[in-house]
């Protein structure tokens, strides 16, 4: 069955056009070799880090969407960990399941009510302090 995956990768901001397209193919031919597709390539370009990563505060930002099985991203980071130039590397399994929100304990709906009733209250009360000040 084939999953959907994202693989997020930093290169040096010093890398060219060329070197980003050859590690893409690399990564694209080890992908169909392992029996997935490549659905999505985002090259993002040079963008600030969030920490520094090898004594630089920026990076070139890739990111690949595809379709395989659990062999397709083991192939993917081999050959991530294999390169120079690959700073950091990540791969997510995308879900599209929405995540169902945690039940709440008593004493947090008890909180949540009291809060909606609050929130009911004021604007009646808002609407009789207006009315008040008409009146005088």
């Amino acid at each position: 069955m084939q999953t959907p995956y994202e693989t997020m990768f930093l290169l040096p901001p010093t890398v060219t056009v060329e070197q980003v397209d050859e590690l893409v193919d690399r990564i694209k031919k080890s992908v169909e070799k392992k029996h997935g597709e490549v659905v999505n390539v985002d090259k993002m370009g040079v963008r600030r880090t969030a920490y520094e990563i090898n004594k630089q505060n920026s990076a070139y930002y890739v990111l690949i969407q595809f379709r395989g099985t659990g062999e397709s991203i083991n192939e993917i980071e081999r050959t991530l960990k294999n390169a120079d130039n690959v700073l950091k590397f990540l791969s997510t399994k995308v879900t599209t399941k929405t995540p169902q929100p945690a039940k709440l304990s008593a004493k947090a709906a008890a909180a949540q009510a009291a809060a909606e009733k609050v929130e009911v209250a004021a604007p009646e009360a808002a609407a009789e302090a207006k009315a008040a000040d008409v009146k005088e």
